[in-house]
């Protein structure tokens, strides 16, 4: 992945903010894409970097807002013909460029850790505050009786 897409992950990781990077994973010429190509598309729908040429970045698009929306990575298959070779797993979608080609994007979802937060400082709220850190949430405490 290119050194700028990686910056602009760690930021909007950093600021919590949700985004889903893009990747082609496997080619057929006569596509443009090259293995390795690779895009990051954020919540607002802003798309940095490249994974084909225009007619597959507006599937690439709405595809990436959707695995944002519901947290599941997904693998894209664009092809001339998507009902030859369906495959479990895999989302087969029209290719648009009339050069043809297919070519196949993973799109995974990057999401803030899930934050869990606690008011007060009962034995409960301990207890779920270990259980929580367990699980991998972000805990946060709030005790209203502390100054």
């Amino acid at each position: 992945m290119r050194p700028d897409l990686l910056t602009l992950a760690s930021s909007l990781a950093a600021r919590e903010e949700r985004f889903a990077i893009v990747t082609v994973v496997r080619r057929e010429p006569p596509s443009s894409a090259r293995v390795g190509d690779a895009a990051v598309v954020t919540e607002k729908g802003d798309y940095h970097g490249w994974v084909g040429g225009g007619c597959t970045r507006s599937t690439v698009l709405h595809e990436a807002l959707r695995a944002i929306a519901d947290g599941e990575p997904r693998l894209l298959s664009l092809s001339p013909e998507p009902d030859e070779g369906r495959r479990p797993g895999v989302v087969a979608l029209p290719m648009t460029c009339d050069s043809g080609g297919t070519v196949e994007i993973y799109v995974e979802p990057v999401l803030p850790v899930a934050r869990l937060l606690l008011f007060g400082s009962s034995p409960a709220v301990r207890v779920l505050s270990r259980i929580g850190r367990a699980m991998g949430y972000r805990v946060e405490v709030v005790d209203p009786d502390a100054g």
